[in-house]
């Protein structure tokens, strides 16, 4: 077998998944796969070793940063195959269809993320059982989503930057706490659990860039009443938590619960004036008025 997108790699390459390399990427995509997969099998192996026991103990279940990084790499791949016959989706240029993929795997992921932290919240709220473990894990696949698009996607608005890298900030913050205690900080995971509910938005931030703005109409408008609930849900959650757990004691933590909140609420808001101002331009492409 000849060289890969250029690097000279035989057949002896190694296998992401049980699944070829050369399956999946192309030039520019290669040395993200190898990133994810070497340190992978860094971490792992580290984990094995006594020596590397106490360090990792400040990170637990990172591993499923780098698996989840794998497995959504290998989901962009898959979408390029399955809509390069998609004229529209042939007229993009390489960074719009970056984006374009990367928005159709946090859609479906994002449908796994909701499904699994939906059997979190039955458990925490009916059985008071918060399990530490998988609220680490759901972090960090969600967090992961967001540092492949940054890595992937050149042409990102800044604001778009900062909340990628707040993501993986978040998803680490996330493991330093103790679930099985009472605490304020079961906000954040329920916030970014109920966020997940909301996986139509980025089908349709994919969407748009393949189909005409007034055959989305009914999706747009879909999503901007069920993100709103969800929001407002959200919101008075988050007040009655703060209020339920420290009443108006406020110590430097809780101010900084809050402030996290804030910037992701700040960044939901931004989105759902977007689809509100896109939802006005289908009606413009449509000629008519509700």
């Amino acid at each position: 077998m000849g060289g890969i997108g250029g690097y000279g790699r035989e057949e002896e390459m190694d296998y992401i998944g049980g699944v070829h390399l050369g399956f999946f990427v192309d030039a520019e995509c290669v040395p993200i796969a190898f990133f994810a997969e070497f340190f992978y099998h860094i971490i792992i192996t580290f984990k094995k070793n006594t020596l590397f026991i106490n360090m990792f103990s400040y990170f637990p279940n990172i591993e499923w940063f780098f698996l989840s990084l794998i497995t959504y790499f290998a989901g962009y791949k898959l979408t390029h195959l399955l809509y390069k016959n998609n004229p529209y989706y042939c007229q993009l240029s390489d960074d719009r269809k970056n984006y374009f993929q990367k928005n159709i795997v946090k859609t479906l992921a994002l449908v796994g993320i909701s499904g699994m932290g939906s059997i979190v919240l039955y458990k925490g709220f009916v059985g008071g059982e918060w399990d530490n473990e998988i609220m680490y894990k759901l972090g960090y696949m969600y967090s992961a989503l967001d540092v492949l698009g940054l890595m992937v996607v050149k042409n990102l608005p800044m604001n778009s930057r900062i909340h990628h890298v707040s993501s993986f900030l978040f998803s680490y913050m996330n493991t330093l706490v103790d679930y099985g205690e009472p605490t304020f900080w079961v906000g954040l995971p329920i916030y970014c659990v109920l966020s997940c509910y909301a996986f139509g938005v980025n089908y349709f931030l994919a969407q748009r860039l393949i189909t005409p703005l007034k055959s989305l109409r009914g999706l747009i408008r879909y999503n901007i009443i069920s993100y709103c609930l969800l929001l407002m849900i959200n919101w008075a959650y988050q007040v009655y938590n703060i209020y339920d757990r420290v009443g108006w004691n406020f110590t430097w933590d809780v101010y900084l619960f809050v402030g996290l909140v804030m910037f992701v609420a700040n960044d939901d808001v931004k989105l759902v004036r977007f689809m509100v101002h896109h939802y006005r331009k289908s009606v413009i492409e449509e000629g008519s008025y509700p």
